[in-house]
């Protein structure tokens, strides 16, 4: 799997994306998942694809975060 990290210092860069999928789910009141994105839309077995997920931090994050990877 092939993961990409982006991130910008102003939250103007982020604030007219429309997620294709949205979700809200608050972690420690800290870190959002807002949602996330597939492409393509409709994925056959064996093909490949990719998931953009949607993030916004809400406060001072101090602990190191690393995402985990399901299989």
């Amino acid at each position: 799997m092939y993961v990409k990290f982006y991130y910008g210092k102003e939250y103007s860069l982020i604030k007219n994306i429309e997620i294709p999928h949205p979700l809200t789910y608050i972690f420690d009141n800290r870190i959002a998942f807002l949602g996330y994105g597939l492409t393509p839309e409709t994925v056959a077995p064996g093909q490949k694809y990719s998931i953009t997920y949607y993030w916004r931090s809400l406060a001072p994050v101090k602990k190191k975060i690393t995402p985990h990877l399901c299989t």
